[in-house]
């Protein structure tokens, strides 16, 4: 999202601010069973309890981690690891057999089984399915799944699959009975998982819930309230007047408000490049890779990330993160160059350089609308105007599916999670269906890297992907990005994994 040395952030976080921690709350001081976590996010599910419609990424996470369990989970290092599944291994090139967890139930008393896992996956293959973002983007290769005991099921794919278990990762199992008898519809305003939570309410305003005592990932406190709140000054404000006590999502330049608060800061490094990409097919300048060249030398990303994450972030020089498989330390991107930006416009007929629209989405991910603004003030540096039109995610995300942009570019980060794999950023920016860009020989490389089962070829595969994408430039590359997260006084327990909270483990005082 480069660096030749990659330094810790815990590393900076704990010499710059004694309170912050990097993925988990402080151990000291034994919290509380029971009471009421109240948190403050960016934004609710635009498919409210439907964890099939949006990708896997932020908004929805912070609610669905609460109520939904997937397969497989994926550490902080690309590893599958068990969740609903326990073990799973290859039966064939194009299947996979799972050995499922015992016991768990889902909050309307339904048995967790294989019968449930094939019941989601004969969703996901069905023509409803395959026009979510987890049945068409997640799984394309997924054609169907079997019953082969209670507690074991096979799931089948049309090519040979070599992360097939890191994918399922995005596949959260809903309660069959319920998803059949009620309707998806009735079903996605009062979803039925298997997690530590079940909702009571949604409305536009929050999300409530309370615990799911028979979940195999018992909670630690009765009720949990989820409300959106779209900006990280009015996140900031809901924690200091105790109108929630946890959020996920301030700025850097907040820090200091939220520890005078008595919050506890806590950064964790997102496996995550904020870009803009390139509405490519579409034609006009940016159809032009001299153009798309020029854009990314156009604009200083190692001075944005020093000034606007606090040096916690690191400006991006290709599709990946060093924590994500695939990443190449060799790829340098483009460094902050604006002679050489001017240069490539001017060879590409624009010597008085030229205006681009782009549509955007804020307060997702720290500072975001003062990294747009910074990219629009490089880039007039070089003549290039660049005019944003704000909008919301339930806005964005018709127009991404359908690639119905009408401007030259657009908000889109190239995110790994939760597969941690670079395959999953590079099958979204190179030739998705719909696609913005695409390049049939890089294409044809990410094709390859899917289908190779041995782990070093594959990863080469995915470094030279890496280099041909970030020469083509899909998109101008920003910055890799970090979460934070804040904690009231008397909240204990926090981790997470792939953006996943680990609700279950909260306490409050």
């Amino acid at each position: 999202m480069r660096r030749n040395k990659i330094f810790s952030v815990m590393t900076i976080t704990a010499m710059l601010f004694a309170t912050a921690v990097v993925g988990q709350a402080p151990a000291n001081a034994a919290g509380k069973s029971g009471g009421t976590l109240t948190v403050g996010v960016a934004g609710l599910p635009p498919s409210q309890g439907n964890p099939y419609r949006e990708g896997p990424g932020t908004p929805g996470v912070h609610t669905y981690a609460a109520v939904f369990d997937a397969l497989v989970r994926v550490d902080g290092k690309g590893a599958a690891k068990p969740k609903l599944a326990l073990s799973w291994k290859p039966i064939s090139k194009k299947s996979w057999r799972f050995n499922l967890r015992k016991g768990v139930k889902f909050s309307n008393g339904e048995d967790f089984d294989a019968a449930a896992v094939k019941a989601t996956f004969d969703y996901l293959v069905s023509e409803a399915g395959r026009r979510t973002v987890i049945g068409s983007t997640e799984l394309p290769t997924v054609t169907g799944a079997r019953v082969v005991n209670r507690y074991t099921v096979d799931i089948y794919t049309s090519t040979v699959d070599a992360i097939l278990p890191a994918k399922l990762a995005a596949v959260y199992i809903v309660a069959p009975k319920a998803w059949k008898d009620a309707g998806e519809d009735i079903v996605t305003a009062k979803p039925v998982g298997t997690g530590p939570f079940k909702f009571d309410s949604v409305s536009t305003t929050r999300i409530e819930l309370s615990a799911f005592k028979g979940s195999w990932r018992k909670p630690k406190v009765n009720k949990m309230v989820i409300i959106p709140l779209a900006d990280a000054a009015s996140r900031l404000q809901a924690l200091q007047s105790g109108q929630v006590n946890m959020i996920a999502g301030i700025n850097p330049d907040q820090i200091e408000a939220a520890r005078a608060a008595k919050g506890t800061v806590i950064t964790v490094p997102a496996p995550q490049v904020m870009s803009l990409a390139f509405n490519v097919t579409s034609g006009g300048p940016v159809a032009d890779v001299r153009v798309r060249q020029a854009l990314n030398y156009g604009v200083d990303k190692e001075a944005i990330a020093k000034n606007l994450l606090a040096g916690r972030g690191k400006g991006a020089t290709q599709g990946v993160t060093p924590t994500v498989n695939g990443y190449n330390s060799n790829v340098k991107g483009y460094p902050y160059d604006p002679a050489k930006a001017r240069q490539l416009l001017t060879a590409a007929g624009f010597p008085n350089g030229l205006t681009l629209d782009a549509d955007i989405t804020v307060g997702s991910f720290p500072s975001d609308n003062l990294i747009y603004q910074a990219v629009k003030a490089d880039l007039a540096k070089i003549n290039v105007t660049l005019n944003y039109t704000t909008i919301t995610f339930a806005q964005w995300l018709p127009q991404y599916l359908r690639n119905t942009w009408k401007g030259d570019a657009f908000g889109l980060s190239w995110n790994s999670a939760p597969r941690g794999d670079a395959s999953r950023p590079y099958e979204i920016f190179v030739c998705k269906s719909s696609p913005f860009y695409c390049n049939q020989a890089e294409n044809a490389l990410v094709k390859s890297a899917q289908t190779e089962l041995n782990g070093a070829k594959r990863l080469a595969i995915l470094q030279e992907v890496a280099v041909r994408v970030t020469e083509s430039a899909p998109a101008l590359y920003l910055v890799e990005q970090i979460d934070l997260y804040v904690l009231g006084q008397g909240v204990r327990g926090f981790s997470v994994e792939n953006r996943a909270i680990a609700y279950e483990r909260l306490t409050v005082r």
